[in-house]
């Protein structure tokens, strides 16, 4: 109902189109559980320089979201502006806005955030700038209330003309620590000794320096005209503070990804260390993961996609201590419609859940 008030007095205001979605998400579970546990309802009016869209969500538990999203043009300047509501009491949830406008070669930023409480809100700025070849950003978070610096980060980017070398590093302070982090990544394209007319070696190293982690992350990938083939191993330093210096290296995790040109796609990923495990697999409980992606054709010119994901719990007592299996089709239909299925098994409670789904755009 809110969302209809809002778009009929916007549509008096000389609204020119109107855009929207539906989607919905029908999920069938061990219990036995069935129901709709996803209903998304957007609807939006766009006019000259403007654009406004409601969003209503439904869940399983009931009403869960409406939100009110406005974006509009002034010269340069392009604000987007969102305010959501909580549906349980009617009340009021978070305010946000993103501001950006550019002066001379330098561009802005200003994204603001103010929620229930207040100790939550604040205001973050970004620029954006290019020096000698050098591209530069830097970013200032501040509280509102009170006012007081949070955090700020310095970084930059350079690639040579030739696009063959290429350099990213960041540094990063907050209010409670001082220092937070140091990141540095190097990459060259066509590794010398190592590439051919047959194939092509990418090498990128990154090194990670901060207060609670200090981490070289490199990554090996090869590339043919078909396919493309990358190595990642995760190493942790372990400091000594006396001396000073670098007492042990450790692998924590690898990685090893396969693609074709065809866009299938197939990830090995181990975790070594209980701690890295979502970082490796995006579970904490899972310590490997397998993952098989590739695409489907469908009417028009969409592609659709299967995944197939295996997940390994250390603590299971299945085959080969399997512990989820993960599967997902998505299937477009003209530039309308698309239709989704999914399906979720493990070996703790519920054992299984099916998903059907579907998106109408207009």
């Amino acid at each position: 109902m809110l969302g209809v008030l809002v778009l009929g007095a916007l549509l008096a205001s000389g609204a020119t189109g109107l855009r929207g979605s539906i989607e919905g998400r029908i999920r069938i579970a061990e219990g036995p559980e069935l129901g709709v546990d996803l209903l998304n309802v957007t609807l939006g009016l766009v006019g000259d320089g403007w654009r406004t869209t409601t969003r209503t969500q439904f869940t399983d538990r009931g009403f869960t979201y409406f939100g009110v999203a406005d974006e509009r043009k002034f010269g340069s300047m392009h604000v987007r502006t969102l305010v959501v509501f909580n549906p349980d009491d009617s009340a009021f949830s978070y305010l946000s806005s993103l501001a950006q406008f550019a002066l001379e070669s330098v561009r802005f930023a200003n994204y603001a955030y103010i929620g229930r409480t207040p100790s939550a809100a604040y205001d973050q700025l970004t620029a954006r700038w290019s020096i000698g070849g050098v591209s530069w950003r830097g970013t200032i978070r501040s509280g509102l209330c009170p006012v007081a610096f949070r955090t700020a980060s310095l970084d930059a980017a350079w690639q040579s003309p030739s696009c063959d070398l290429a350099f990213d590093a960041q540094v990063a302070f907050a209010a409670e620590t001082g220092f937070e982090h140091f990141r540095l990544t190097g990459r060259r394209s066509g590794v010398p000794m190592l590439t051919t007319e047959a194939f092509q070696t990418d090498l990128s190293l990154e090194i990670r320096w901060g207060i609670d982690e200090k981490r070289i992350i490199p990554d090996l990938r090869v590339r043919t005209l078909r396919s493309t083939t990358c190595f990642t191993p995760f190493f942790r330093l372990r400091w000594s503070a006396d001396p000073f210096s670098i007492s042990a290296v450790e692998m924590y995790g690898w990685a090893i990804e396969f693609s074709t040109e065809n866009g299938a796609e197939i990830l090995l990923a181990t975790s070594l260390d209980p701690a890295a495990n979502r970082e490796i697999t995006d579970y904490e409980e899972y310590f490997e993961r397998w993952r098989v992606r590739w695409p489907l054709s469908s009417c028009g010119d969409r592609s659709g996609r299967i995944e197939v994901s295996l997940y390994f719990d250390a603590e299971s007592n299945g085959l080969f201590q399997w512990g989820r299996t993960t599967a997902a089709v998505e299937l477009p239909i003209g530039r309308a419609v698309t239709l989704r299925w999914g399906g979720t098994f493990q070996s703790v409670s519920p054992r299984w859940a099916l998903t059907a789904g579907w998106e109408l755009s207009f």
